[in-house]
């Protein structure tokens, strides 16, 4: 990863970051996979300087396949089983220190969404997947859906108005 000046083509500061990596900032800070030792890890590099904030390493799994989802001061990703037997985890962070504030064992690996005060994650098959939503903060579940029709694997948008979340998979919208 190359940090550049928005005022021309000086380079700032370089970092190496995990292959199909998709490195994005918050909080002053550009946040991406990176691997070492045959070990995965999120880590948090200071905007300004590439300087290294923080590493998390998931105690289960793998970040390859990771899609992650920042918030405010949070931070959430599923993790990928990197060895037989191993399931796949949600993790939740502080985005600010990197500290783990819950993990949860899911179903599968799709996608997290944090929005407000709720992570969304969508587990299941094509022709059976639920949408869950947990506490941002305690982990706990608020509630849980299936969805309706087919859900095809890939992003999923969540909208919240007038006390509603809406959600919007592949195949259309739910309330």
């Amino acid at each position: 990863m190359r940090a550049f000046s928005l005022s021309g083509n000086r380079l700032l500061w370089t970092s190496p970051v995990a292959k199909g990596s998709n490195p994005f900032t918050g909080n002053n800070l550009v946040y991406s996979t990176f691997y070492s030792e045959s070990k995965s890890y999120l880590i948090a590099l200071d905007q300004a300087t590439g300087t290294e904030k923080w590493r998390y390493a998931p105690t289960k799994g793998s970040l390859e396949t990771a899609s992650i989802s920042l918030d405010g001061t949070s931070i959430a990703f599923i993790s990928s089983p990197s060895v037989l037997g191993e399931g796949y985890v949600l993790y939740v962070l502080d985005a600010i220190t990197g500290k783990l504030r819950w993990e949860k064992s899911v179903y599968n690996n799709n996608f997290s969404l944090i929005v407000g005060a709720k992570v969304y994650v969508r587990t299941g098959t094509i022709n059976d997947a639920t949408i869950t939503a947990f506490d941002v903060n305690t982990g706990s579940k608020v509630w849980e859906s299936r969805s309706l029709g087919v859900s095809l694997p890939g992003p999923m948008c969540v909208i919240t108005a007038d006390g509603k979340t809406y959600y919007m998979p592949e195949s259309g919208m739910r309330q």
